[in-house]
């Protein structure tokens, strides 16, 4: 199982930029939470990976401001 959202703009406080929140099922069978952050820094692109410590709920009262948009995703099912 896998469950991913992605948005752009201002995606955290102070940070503009792509982020998408993963969630996928573990070879142990429980579900890790990561999340990948790219953003431009003085005319570099960085990219940052870190655990989800609850940062979606950042990022959705960013767009609820309008701050921010989610990229419409797909759903997709895959035979084991």
């Amino acid at each position: 199982m896998y469950v991913s959202r992605a948005f752009y703009g201002q995606v955290l406080d102070n940070t503009k930029g792509v982020i998408w929140y993963e969630n996928r099922l573990l070879e142990n069978g429980k579900m890790g939470r990561i999340v990948f952050l790219s953003r431009i820094e003085n005319g570099v692109k960085k990219d940052t990976v870190f655990e989800d410590k609850g940062k979606l709920g950042e990022t959705l009262n960013l767009v609820n401001k309008g701050l921010c948009t989610e990229i419409q995703g797909r759903q997709y099912t895959s035979e084991p």
